[in-house]
């Protein structure tokens, strides 16, 4: 494997469009895009799709929204590396309040579960506990 190029973007889906769509266009022989946060998913994503590349770009993206789980399902992205924001949020908390309430820490460091999702497993029960997220009582 070689990079041969990166794109750094903004924070927004049609920079991260355009930047991906130049990237493949001047980089005929790209195979794999990978996008390190939503919006560079995203922007992987729909130029792979624009530029109908699914078939010939391997796409990999961290985070997920409902638009990156269509893209998953529709075959415009390959692999999804999905965080677990409630794990992330509760045992950062729980590490604060240990600091805080003087508790010697060995580790600062607070590990949280990713998991890589693909269409093959995207709808296991485990799995679609993490991609559909809901909140109790939400409307």
């Amino acid at each position: 494997a070689k990079i041969v190029d990166t794109v750094n973007i903004e924070s927004n889906t049609q920079n991260a469009t355009a930047g991906a769509k130049k990237l493949l266009e001047k980089h005929k022989d790209i195979n794999v895009l990978i996008g390190f946060n939503e919006w560079s998913t995203l922007g992987a994503g729909y130029a792979i799709n624009e530029l109908n590349l699914k078939d010939k770009v391997y796409c990999i993206g961290f985070d997920s929204n409902i638009s990156c789980i269509d893209m998953l399902e529709n075959g415009d992205i390959d692999i999804l590396i999905v965080q677990n924001p409630f794990s992330m949020g509760y045992l950062s908390v729980s590490k604060a309040f240990e600091i805080l309430s003087g508790k010697k820490q060995s580790d600062r460091t607070v590990e949280t579960d990713t998991y890589v999702v693909n269409r093959k497993n995207m709808f296991s029960p485990d799995i679609q506990k993490i991609l559909f997220r809901f909140n109790e009582g939400s409307n």
